[in-house]
């Protein structure tokens, strides 16, 4: 599938997202970015739509490779696989520095209407800096995790890791060349190859809400099944 081609299939999940979460209530409003640190990981089709879409080029200037901040051991369909296998996986660290977004500027965010789905997918039902965490509906998170799924697996022949190592990477004209016509890259430090769905991860109480999802995201053909293994079928954990 042409780059093009996934860049509309992305653009029609984050609309399909948008609108499907505004049956929550979150406390979530312009000023609170509490959230809004450089532990962001994306795709690299997120980081393209970025790249093209951005009105002031410049501002790509200042996106460097992380220093401190997390950068994945596992992609997320990675760590799909060793669950359904039932494989024990090494612990991410469990803290990181919590320096500003490098999109973040005076408490308004860059790239909004751009934000990868890390971003866009990031609720909460609590005020995060008062209570520590995000508090966000269960079958919330299950719906997260099915769409990151999806969306690494749309992205086959791209990579995975935190959003500056990311978008360093494509600034650069060689990769973003050899990217787009879909070659093998040579991945620095940091950044994971995309793999493909092995299974759907949810709980038992969560199945219908899944099938629902799963049937909408296939009507905008946010995926192929016919290019999915046998193991995509639905499983529980």
């Amino acid at each position: 599938m042409k780059p093009e081609s996934k860049l509309e299939i992305l653009k029609k999940i984050y609309n399909f997202y948008d609108n499907y979460v505004k049956k929550f209530v979150f406390i979530c409003q312009p000023g609170c970015h509490a959230c809004c640190t450089q532990n962001v990981l994306i795709t690299s089709l997120e980081a393209l739509y970025i790249i093209l879409h951005l009105e002031n080029q410049k501002i790509l200037e200042n996106i460097k490779p992380i220093q401190k901040g997390l950068r994945p051991h596992y992609t997320t369909n990675e760590l799909a696989y060793y669950c359904l296998k039932k494989k024990d996986v090494s612990e991410e660290e469990e803290t990181y520095p919590q320096l500003p977004c490098s999109f973040l500027v005076e408490g308004k965010c860059l790239i909004y209407s751009l934000r990868p789905f890390s971003c866009r997918s990031f609720f909460s039902q609590e005020r995060c800096d008062l209570v520590g965490e995000a508090v966000v509906p269960p079958e919330l998170l299950t719906v997260n995790l099915i769409i990151m799924q999806i969306l690494e697996h749309l992205d086959d022949s791209g990579c995975y890791g935190n959003m500056n190592d990311v978008i360093s990477f494509l600034k650069d004209k060689t990769n973003l060349e050899t990217y787009l016509k879909g070659k093998k890259l040579s991945l620095t430090e940091g950044l994971l190859p995309n793999r493909p769905i092995p299974g759907f991860l949810y709980p038992p109480e969560h199945r219908k809400e899944v099938a629902n999802i799963l049937k909408q995201l296939k009507e905008i053909r946010a995926f192929d099944p016919t290019s999915l293994p046998p193991l995509v079928i639905p499983r529980i954990f």
